[in-house]
């Protein structure tokens, strides 16, 4: 459309996109957490050390799961084409 850095500028995304983005970016690992606290609860009488800390190891391990998981979702979001922002308009100041 030719925009030009500095101008002020109408975006648009596909609403099923930005759907699929809020739930994988802001969902995904609050999931994760909390199903590494479960299975923390549950192994935490399995093991020898403290119950505090094996559920916070868990939710940690989950955590950092979902986090890659997140980041290699952007990257293929990032190629797609439809998920990515357009300019529909340029705003005079």
């Amino acid at each position: 459309i030719g925009a030009k850095q500095g101008q002020f500028v109408e975006m648009e995304i596909q609403e099923r996109g930005l759907l699929k983005a809020i739930f994988v970016v802001f969902l995904i690992p609050l999931i994760f957490a909390v199903l590494g606290a479960a299975i923390g609860l549950f192994l935490a009488p399995m093991l020898p050390y403290d119950r505090f800390n094996v559920q916070i190891t868990c939710v940690v391990i989950a955590f950092t799961i979902a986090l890659v998981y997140v980041r290699q979702s952007d990257r293929r979001a990032k190629a797609r084409a439809g998920r990515q922002p357009t300019i529909t308009r340029i705003h005079d100041k």
